[in-house]
């Protein structure tokens, strides 16, 4: 054969080329319309922690002990203020709250139906100096009579030509200043009881309402010397109740935090790990649990790495997956970034405080997440979605 003949021979036929060249080009169209279907998001990995927001309330042991009785069943619900239970004590409890419930009332027990209180142990000493300025003021009606109103009425017209002592405005005001103290006492207890603060922070709270109590008797001593009326006497007597009376609620306020477990919130009780009376207990050990009736929710707080930190926006999807439950087999959490910090908090390596709003969607995650306490791990943030086509072509542009 000549050179043209094995040309011919050894070259494809046309239908065939014709179907390689097709199928070429529908692949690189596939390719190209796929890149511009397809995306693959940057991300920026950072550390996380988690904690529930209105979570359960865990309630521990002021004091070592043994638990005397029980008030309420795991699973009864409770209103703040209820009683859970309560340690054993040398006073007896229900002679503690008549005397609460009359002190309150500024009477005594025996005046509401109550009998006499006998064991008060710790209270005795208070009690007795409020029996004593009760018993003044009773003393003064009952000499007067029906005149008392009249009494504080020529005690007015008195002091209308002349101002009170320094001694008397500066009682008023220890008195302002102790409703504001015992009030922010009330709130460092639950605070206490729900961990958000240390033991030594309710002790110093408690020691500014001791002190607040010991300048009330010092200016009301010093009140009682400069007076000299009868209606001086008898406004002394009333200062002397009164300040008696918060010295008795005070101290009972102490002993309830001592011996009672009192739910700080509206919910549902659950024991942790106290099943029976006379069980013995030790110092700040989780007894007793409150699950609030409000859904708890779950709030993040991220460290975004100084590095590449100008590409994280506000709105921005985060993929949450925490060291104590492995995503291989508990899944992930997912949120939006909703704050972001201006100013990069100093340590080892710099980050920026973000936080996120977790999605609260029921998942096995979430429920797992129930309970108190805070919770690390890492979170994907998903800084852009890029197409492939994208991509191909910042990088093209990129070594040109």
């Amino acid at each position: 054969m000549d050179f043209d003949s094995n040309t011919f021979l050894g070259r494809p036929p046309g239908w065939l080329t014709r179907i390689g060249i097709t199928m070429v080009a529908g692949i690189l169209l596939i390719i190209l319309l796929a890149s511009f279907i397809i995306s693959y998001s940057d991300v920026l990995e950072a550390e996380i922690e988690i904690m529930p927001i209105n979570s359960s309330v865990v309630l521990k042991a002021s004091r070592s002990g043994q638990i005397s009785e029980f008030f309420v069943n795991p699973g009864d619900s409770v209103v703040s203020g209820d009683i859970i239970a309560k340690l054993n004590t040398v006073a007896h409890y229900v002679d503690i709250l008549a005397i609460k419930e009359a002190v309150t009332k500024q009477t005594l027990p025996e005046e509401l139906g109550f009998g006499k209180p006998i064991s008060i142990g710790f209270l005795q000493e208070a009690y007795s100096e409020y029996i004593k300025a009760f018993y003044g003021i009773r003393t003064i009606e009952k000499f007067y009579d029906d005149d008392i109103k009249n009494l504080l009425n020529n005690k007015i017209r008195d002091t209308e030509d002349r101002a009170f002592s320094d001694v008397y405005h500066k009682l008023q005001t220890a008195k302002i200043n102790n409703a504001l103290i015992t009030q922010n006492h009330s709130r460092m207890e639950i605070l206490y009881n729900k961990g958000v603060i240390s033991k030594s922070e309710l002790e110093k709270s408690q020691l500014e309402l001791n002190k607040s109590l010991q300048e009330i008797n010092q200016l009301s001593s010093d009140y009682s010397r400069d007076s000299y009326t009868t209606n001086e006497k008898f406004e002394g007597h009333l200062a002397a109740l009164e300040i008696t009376s918060m010295k008795v609620l005070s101290e009972i306020s102490i002993w309830e935090e001592r011996n009672f477990f009192i739910s700080p919130v509206n919910g549902r009780v659950f024991y942790l790990d106290v099943w029976s009376p006379f069980q013995s207990v030790e110092e700040d050990e989780e007894l007793f649990g409150i699950s609030p009736n409000n859904k708890s929710h779950l709030m993040g707080i991220i460290k975004i790495p100084v590095h590449n930190s100008g590409k994280v926006r506000i709105g921005q999807k985060v993929i949450i997956k925490l060291h104590s439950f492995p995503y291989e087999e508990w899944g992930t959490l997912e949120g939006i970034l909703t704050e972001i910090s201006t100013t990069p908090k100093s340590s080892i390596e710099p980050y920026y405080p973000a936080y996120v709003k977790i999605d609260t969607s029921i998942n096995k995650l979430n429920l797992a997440l129930v309970g108190p306490g805070k919770r690390t791990g890492y979170c994907d943030i998903i800084l852009e979605e890029k197409t492939l086509f994208k991509k191909m072509f910042v990088g093209f542009r990129k070594k040109m």
